[in-house]
């Protein structure tokens, strides 16, 4: 069997609960303010979705999971 890697993807409810409080990157199938991938602190996790504090904009995400193309954990190298 195959390792998932490094940034492993984020498929089921219990992979989001998992990696609160980690870096995720999630790409949306439509764009929201010109953009389809942010990435920032999984802050919190419910039925309908997450909420991410996104690095590039500074902001507050509300992502549903289904405006989510693909989730994974995000490792960052320092």
């Amino acid at each position: 069997l195959a390792s998932p890697g490094l940034n492993r993807p984020l498929a089921k409810l219990e992979h989001f609960e998992a990696h609160k409080g980690h870096r995720v990157r999630i790409r949306t199938r439509n764009a929201r303010a010109g953009r389809r991938s942010f990435v920032g602190t999984l802050v919190s996790v419910n039925a309908t979705g997450i909420e991410v504090d996104d690095e590039v904009s500074l902001r507050h995400e509300s992502i549903g999971f289904d405006e989510m193309r693909e989730a994974n954990y995000e490792y960052k190298f320092d």
